[in-house]
């Protein structure tokens, strides 16, 4: 995971973190509902009023250690790693978080919901395409999809709807309403793997650049 290690690889891969971060916060200032990725700690977020990017590191810290359980032996050491990718992007949503603002009118959270969309699935794809240590997300959603004999197209599809499910009982019980939950978690959910497939060239391109 770690081999041909090269600063232009290091710098991507933070970049990509950054971009991720950026449109992950984003997405939470539309108000049509958040990224399934964020969408439990978000929902309790709103409900204890602890700080997002805390929540956010926690649940992070939750996929690795689901993933330890649910390969076992087989379980990287390696993979521990992702507790920095986990504190990167926690600690900068946590930031923007408390700078950005909120759209408050539709065509001003549709434009929002857009640029988030795109944000999140370029940082994604240079995340994942620099091949150093894997978001946590991403990384149990390949867990799950190996365990169930599938892909991580997948994975990641039970992964978002664990998450939603859980958001929308978490909010009901908590809250007494659905919290989180809206157009910005569908667009998230359709949108935001098509923008990483566009992004794979590019990014690919960029990694054989950093790489020679």
């Amino acid at each position: 995971m770690l081999r041909d290690l090269t600063g232009g690889r290091i710098l991507l891969f933070l970049l990509g973190n950054i971009i991720l971060a950026l449109g992950i916060t984003l997405n939470t200032k539309t108000q049509l509902g958040v990224s399934t990725i964020i969408s439990v700690p978000y929902c309790l977020a709103q409900l204890t009023g602890i700080n997002l990017g805390i929540l956010i590191f926690g649940f992070y810290i939750v996929h690795i250690l689901l993933q330890w359980i649910l390969l076992g032996k087989d379980f990287d050491r390696w993979q521990c790693l992702q507790i920095i990718t986990s504190l990167v992007v926690s600690s900068i949503v946590s930031w923007l978080d408390g700078i950005l603002p909120l759209a408050q009118q539709l065509p001003g959270q549709l434009c929002m919901l857009f640029i988030a969309v795109v944000l999140t699935g370029i940082g994604a794809a240079l995340s994942v395409g620099m091949q150093l240590i894997p978001n946590p997300a991403d990384a149990i959603a390949a867990v799950v999809g190996k365990k169930l004999h599938k892909d991580f197209g997948f994975g990641k599809n039970v992964f978002d709807f664990t998450c939603v499910l859980l958001t929308i009982a978490m909010g009901l019980l908590g809250g007494g309403r659905i919290i989180g939950i809206g157009l910005g978690t569908l667009c998230s959910m359709l949108f935001t793997g098509r923008v990483i497939a566009l992004c794979t060239a590019p990014v690919l391109k960029a990694y054989n650049l950093v790489m020679k």
